[in-house]
């Protein structure tokens, strides 16, 4: 066993005595390529153990998934969680709070209005202030995310 081995299979060791410590490390968003490697590496498992197991030839497709620029299909990673003898566990998690996706979508909705509006009554020489202007985007903006017609947001 290589030195850099035994260090990474000690410090799993330390760090992580059970499987939840494990999925506690994962649910911190750690690349799927790391967690591959991680995995294999905790199980004493080489590259081309892996590759055999998955019925490849060469370590190579592994080393390759295992590399940062690694794009792997769902399919690929069901075949690498089966493999590694692990569920697969694919969810979406919203990148904000789903109040403020709505909000941020219904200023833009209302914003777009709103310039349409004024775009005219400027051709008409009436343009409104910036203070009435954003008065009427957030109002607008209210009276849509307050309609319960969400499903308007992502109409262009």
């Amino acid at each position: 066993m290589s030195i850099k081995y035994l260090t990474i299979l000690n410090k799993i060791s330390k760090e992580f005595k059970s499987i939840e410590a494990f999925k506690e490390l994962f649910k911190n968003n750690l690349p799927t390529n790391e967690q591959i490697s991680l995995l294999r590496t905790a199980l004493g498992m080489t590259q081309n153990q892996l590759a055999k197991k998955l019925g490849y030839n060469s370590y190579v497709p592994v080393s390759k998934l295992e590399s940062k620029n690694s794009n792997p299909t769902i399919e690929t990673l069901k075949s690498y969680a089966y493999a590694l003898e692990c569920e697969l566990s694919v969810r979406f998690i919203p990148k904000k709070e789903i109040k403020q996706m709505l909000n941020d979508l219904a200023e833009k909705k209302a914003r777009g209005i709103v310039k349409l509006s004024t775009g005219n009554a400027a051709m008409e020489l009436q343009q409104p202030n910036k203070e009435d202007i954003e008065n009427a985007v957030k109002e607008l903006k209210n009276k849509i995310i307050n309609s319960k017609r969400t499903s308007l947001l992502w109409e262009e």
